[in-house]
């Protein structure tokens, strides 16, 4: 519980120290309790015992390249569909760790994990929507979205296995 009224503190000090940016330090702050260790879904800094004191974790975000990449597959069966989404998955997922094996090279500081993430960002036609729609769902929400979304993820994760085989 020290540890929780700890982080309230600094939650409102973050928010005085950027009053002047309608205080938005503490909207960008993030704090878990208990979180898993190596967790590849959240970019940010994870401390604790089980955690190297120094690594190279990256995050690339990546929904306006594969949506980019789906409008070339257009008309195309299906199974062109999902190649398409799992070969531009591993390139983006390999260029990331090219750059983080560099940086870890030059560093000194071993690498750590990579994850490609299909979360939405503030940026125009970098929406996971819209890669929905472009795969062929009539509008987000409508029938067919989590099968949609499922298709997405299936093939994002099959990507992974070829990057990191078991």
């Amino acid at each position: 519980m020290d540890a929780v009224a700890l982080m309230g503190k600094i939650v409102l000090e973050t928010a005085e120290e950027t009053k002047d940016n309608d205080s938005l330090g503490c909207a960008k702050l993030v704090v878990f309790c208990n979180a898993p260790d190596d967790n590849p879904f959240m970019a940010g800094a994870f401390h604790g015992v089980t955690e190297a004191d120094a690594i190279i974790n990256v995050g690339v975000s990546g929904p306006g390249v594969v949506k980019r990449a789906i409008e070339t597959a257009r008309g195309k069966d299906f199974e062109v569909l999902c190649e398409t989404i799992k070969k531009t998955a591993f390139k983006i997922t390999r260029v990331g760790q090219l750059v983080a094996q560099e940086a870890s090279k030059r560093l000194n500081i071993p690498f750590g994990i990579i994850d490609l993430s299909l979360a939405p960002t503030p940026a125009i036609g970098d929406s996971v929507a819209e890669i929905l729609e472009e795969i062929g769902l009539e509008r987000v929400g409508a029938p067919g979205t989590t099968a949609a979304l499922a298709l997405l993820n299936d093939q994002v994760k099959r990507e992974e296995l070829w990057l990191y085989p078991m």
